[in-house]
């Protein structure tokens, strides 16, 4: 028989069993009115007994709309008529998703478990760096008292006379040491912004003129300084000269204090100071109270570091 025809066999009998069904039992036409077919589309048999034939009194799934033997299912006219029914075969398939949900459910609670472990480790650690905080902010507290203490031991150089010695007592210092010869500037901040000041270089032969002084120094200046930039030209130094007055009958290297025409050669060449090589060493040129200010640091910052403060880098 073809397949149209077969088909059409099982519906028709599908349906004389709808037309078939006693009065008041409502199996069929309850079920088609709980699960209206979509256009198109017809309800087949598919029996737990694998029969694909329609006999007997017969009950539609409410999810698949396949009909089943009510004998099969050993279901009674009263209750298949009553209560609505979801055949075996669904009832398989929604077991096998609540199983892939559980499974799905266990794994993101090892995620979730493993998420709060990293929490708490996260939350051990910032309890550590707070109590560190506290420890370094109690550091800084006193360093300020004792750059406070400082600022009121040190004289006031803003409030004296160019020239006078402050009015606690007088001071000696030597004339060639952090002044300007004549025609190359002030001493103040924004001159000094253009100055470095170089430690470690030898001094000229005893006895030499002063023009070799001159030449041996910013022989040894130019050398250093194309080390560290290649781009940088002799003429842009604008003066130099040694601090401290030359004793013949010592080994005592004094600082050279070179001043620069441009700023910004002085702050590319400070920014490549740690590129310096021994025993050359540069520095910016401080004033007094920055200079004391800096030793007070270095102090501060060496014991900070022998006491296992500060971590060395």
């Amino acid at each position: 028989m073809p397949a149209d025809k077969d088909h059409k066999s099982a519906t028709s009998g599908i349906r004389r069993s709808i037309d078939g069904a006693s009065p008041g039992s409502g199996i069929h036409s309850k079920s088609l009115l709980k699960k209206p077919l979509a256009e198109g589309t017809t309800s087949v048999v598919k029996c737990v007994c694998s029969s694909r034939e329609d006999s007997g009194k017969m009950v539609q799934c409410e999810m698949c709309t396949h009909w089943l033997h009510c004998k099969c299912l050993h279901l009674t006219v009263s209750v298949a008529s009553t209560y609505p029914l979801v055949c075996p075969h669904c009832v398989n398939g929604m077991c096998l998703k609540i199983k892939s949900l559980s499974d799905d459910v266990v794994q993101l609670h090892s995620v979730v478990t493993e998420q709060c472990q990293t929490i708490d480790s996260l939350r051990a650690s910032m309890s550590g760096i707070s109590e560190g905080k506290g420890s370094f902010d109690a550091d800084i507290a006193r360093l300020k008292e004792d750059l406070k203490s400082l600022k009121v031991s040190l004289p006031s150089v803003s409030s004296s006379n160019p020239g006078s010695p402050p009015s606690h007592g007088p001071v000696n210092v030597s004339p060639t040491v952090n002044s300007c010869p004549p025609g190359t500037g002030s001493n103040d901040s924004s001159e000094r912004k253009y100055n470095i000041v170089v430690f470690g270089a030898s001094e000229c032969a005893r006895g030499s003129a002063q023009p070799d002084h001159d030449s041996h120094d910013l022989n040894i200046i130019t050398e250093l300084f194309q080390g560290l930039s290649s781009s940088f030209d002799p003429q842009s130094v604008r003066d130099l000269h040694r601090l401290g007055k030359y004793q013949s009958d010592s080994d005592r290297r004094r600082p050279i204090l070179v001043k620069l025409v441009r700023s910004v050669d002085a702050q590319l060449l400070l920014s490549k100071a740690s590129d310096v090589s021994s025993p050359f060493c540069i520095q910016p040129d401080l004033s007094a109270h920055e200079s004391t200010v800096r030793s007070v640091l270095l102090k501060e910052r060496r014991s900070l570091i022998r006491s296992g403060t500060e971590k060395r880098h």
